[in-house]
């Protein structure tokens, strides 16, 4: 049984957990988000270790649930999932001088929006199309699910410009900024 400080930790996991499901559910619309976080809480009692044992379980819970929908917000929890833990192993591994970095909040916001290389996705299967301003990105289809096999980087001086034909065929160019 956790004592002081690791009961401390199980909590605040357990609350950022709830903080990325809920914050995914938000497409998914009120009422769908409240049936999906009321399971939560009397299947797993929103306890991390379970949710995650039983990870494909709830994800199959999601699609009766939710149907086509619940594909993106699978992938929207992986990728809040994966971030939060590479910040956590980041801020766990020691820096240069042997000590923790501490980033303020406005620091950690621009280093996880500014990147200089933006990525512009399509899906080669629904045509779903995307510019993800990070360098990591899910490589998912929002739309439709499958895997994003075309990744075109757009560097910090380009910029690209689609452009739809009477035959719905697209044209995608770059240029470089002035």
């Amino acid at each position: 049984m956790p004592h002081g400080k690791e009961k401390e930790e199980e909590g605040y996991h357990s609350q950022r957990l709830m903080s990325i499901i809920d914050s995914a559910l938000d497409h998914a619309g009120k009422g769908s988000k409240q049936v999906v976080l009321d399971y939560l809480h009397v299947r797993y009692g929103m306890n991390v270790d379970l949710v995650l044992q039983f990870k494909e379980e709830f994800e199959n819970y999601l699609r009766e649930t939710l149907g086509h929908s619940a594909e993106i917000i699978i992938s929207r929890i992986n990728e809040n999932l994966r971030n939060a833990a590479s910040l956590a192993a980041e801020e766990a591994a020691p820096s240069r001088e042997g000590k923790k970095e501490k980033r303020t909040k406005e620091e950690e916001d621009l280093r996880s929006r500014i990147a200089d290389v933006v990525h512009f996705l399509i899906c080669d299967s629904c045509f779903w199309c995307a510019s993800i301003l990070r360098e990591r990105y899910e490589s998912r289809c929002q739309s439709c699910g499958r895997e994003i096999t075309s990744a075109i980087p757009v560097m910090h001086n380009e910029r690209f410009v689609y452009e739809v034909d009477k035959r719905r065929g697209i044209t995608l160019s770059f240029r470089q900024q002035r």
